[in-house]
């Protein structure tokens, strides 16, 4: 389920639906998503240095497809499912439910550091990745 505006402009939690169970997803506290952060650098490194990741959407997309495991591990990290709860969503999710589950704790995760928006729309325009990170300016409330 998508956050509501005033979610995404508070940047409170909301919720994600992952087979036959909804999760609430919330910002981590600054312990926890440094932590999260630093587990998920090598998923987002392998992404981004994939061949044709940063040349266009369509590289891009096959870099998040090839990853689809490591997608699943950070949900599953970030939500602080046990072993049990980790085999049920296998079980009964959908690839495209861990992917929406992944952008949506990847938005919360960031937002301090990009915003929600900005975070969407460098995923599905690699150009922006390479200019954003270019840029000096700090980040402004989206």
């Amino acid at each position: 389920m998508p956050r509501s505006e005033e979610q995404i402009l508070t940047g409170t939690g909301g919720h994600v639906k992952l087979g036959n169970k909804t999760y609430e997803i919330k910002p981590l506290t600054m312990r926890k998503a440094m932590k999260w952060r630093q587990g998920l650098s090598p998923l987002l490194t392998a992404m981004l240095e994939k061949d044709g990741a940063l040349d266009s959407r369509d590289g891009l997309r096959a870099a998040v497809v090839d990853s689809l495991q490591q997608m699943t591990d950070a949900v599953v990290s970030y939500l602080d499912l046990d072993e049990a709860e980790k085999e049920q969503l296998l079980d009964d999710a959908t690839e495209e439910e861990v992917m929406g589950a992944f952008f949506a704790v990847m938005g919360l995760a960031f937002r301090p550091i990009t915003g929600q928006r900005a975070l969407a729309e460098m995923m599905l325009n690699p150009t922006l990745i390479e200019k954003t990170l270019a840029s000096a300016a700090p980040s402004k409330l989206q």
